[in-house]
């Protein structure tokens, strides 16, 4: 700031101060453990006694600068690359994790820092436990890698090798009540039984189309597939705008003999982005990349019906659902940057969140009966309370 010393930063992902009258470096110190992600892209000398600097992994560097020159570390706020695209919360801890393109997932905990770990490539979607695991503190990740990995969040650190799925994983579900199995919907229309010793079974061509979101009650036993819409026109220059919701039944999850086809819903006439079944199961809700989305009540017989579809207030592509602990109000995110939460019992009671992310919502996730998390293309996790 007095035009007598001078702060640069740079590749070599050192912080070095110089003395502009004697040309000379008077202080040198290097950030992290000089690996790619500590990169210095960029500096500020605001004050004094303060420097700041960005790293390439987004993490913002607070340095304290005594008389002499000489620079210390004195804080890290961690950021991020780019947008932040899955979000899951684990009950048993409060943990919300979220990651995004930059490769990079963080677990953030009510009580504790920030961790964060490296996978190194585009990170999809992350499957977190509910409270009936009985189970160590983990979550699954998957990545454009077209693998799984396990993360343990005792330490935020992976464990055991990553599982090869083979096939791009268009959404992932868990399987079973104890969540010790998820299963995988892949791009190449199969699934695939993700278990803690690694891939249990794979069903090739379990749908005639391509997969486009997934949702599972385990406790009900049911799962939903959305497909793409068929190829084809339906009468001269006019489209097939038929995206169905294929619903199946969870036999022997232990089998791909034990998931067997049930009833077919059709409502959607644009490609079904998101699905979520309530806590109780009774309640599918489903979202489209226009504007609409629809809850389904489903029976005790595997038969459901059409119960809500007036939920048409966004006004861009629906990316994302989750229902609140209680299983009657439902939180939705879209393109459109706005959060919506939903009442099932009084579907014209609606609280709406306007400029939840700047560049659109990517995910929301529970964390309680009032209490929801989302992230967005701004690089941004906000948690919410609501009466």
């Amino acid at each position: 700031p007095d035009s007598a010393k001078v702060v640069t930063a740079g590749g070599d992902k050192k912080l070095r101060i110089w003395d502009r009258e004697a040309g000379a470096q008077v202080c040198e110190a290097q950030v992290g453990t000089a690996q790619l992600e500590d990169m210095l892209v960029g500096v500020a000398w605001p004050t004094a006694n303060r420097i700041i600097s960005v790293c390439l992994d987004g993490r913002i560097l607070l340095w304290d600068v005594d008389a002499s020159g000489a620079a210390t570390l004195a804080a890290t706020v961690d950021g991020t690359q780019g947008p932040l695209t899955c979000l899951a919360c684990d009950a048993a801890t409060g943990a919300l994790i979220q990651a995004g393109g930059d490769g990079f997932i963080a677990a953030t905990w009510p009580d504790q820092a920030p961790r964060k770990a490296k996978v190194g490539k585009s990170i999809q979607h992350i499957l977190a436990h509910g409270p009936g695991f009985a189970g160590p503190p983990e979550a699954w990740v998957f990545a454009l890698d077209d693998c799984a990995r396990n993360l343990s969040l005792e330490g935020c650190v992976f464990s055991g090798e990553p599982v090869a799925i083979k096939e791009f994983v268009v959404g992932v579900a868990w399987l079973d009540q104890q969540e010790t199995r998820a299963i995988i919907a892949g791009g190449k229309n199969s699934f695939h039984c993700l278990g803690a010793g690694g891939l249990e079974w794979t069903k090739p061509d379990a749908v005639s189309r391509r997969p486009t979101s997934i949702a599972t009650s385990p406790g009900t036993g049911r799962m939903a597939i959305a497909l793409e819409r068929p190829e084809g026109m339906v009468s001269a220059g006019v489209q097939n705008s038929q995206f169905d919701i294929h619903l199946f039944n969870i036999g022997d999850a232990g089998s791909a003999d034990g998931i067997t086809p049930g009833n077919v819903l059709q409502g959607h006439l644009k490609e079904v982005t998101a699905m979520k079944f309530n806590p109780a199961g009774d309640l599918l809700a489903s979202a489209d990349s226009g504007n609409k989305i629809m809850v389904w009540s489903c029976s005790a017989d595997g038969t459901a019906t059409l119960a809500i579809a007036e939920w048409v207030l966004h006004t861009a592509r629906v990316t994302c659902l989750d229902w609140l602990a209680g299983g009657r109000r439902l939180v939705s995110g879209s393109l459109d940057q706005l959060v919506y939460v939903w009442d099932a019992d009084k579907p014209s009671d609606k609280i709406k969140i306007a400029e939840a992310h700047k560049a659109g919502v990517s995910a929301v996730v529970s964390c309680g009966e009032k209490s929801f998390a989302s992230v967005g293309n701004d690089g941004f996790l906000r948690v919410y309370q609501i009466d």
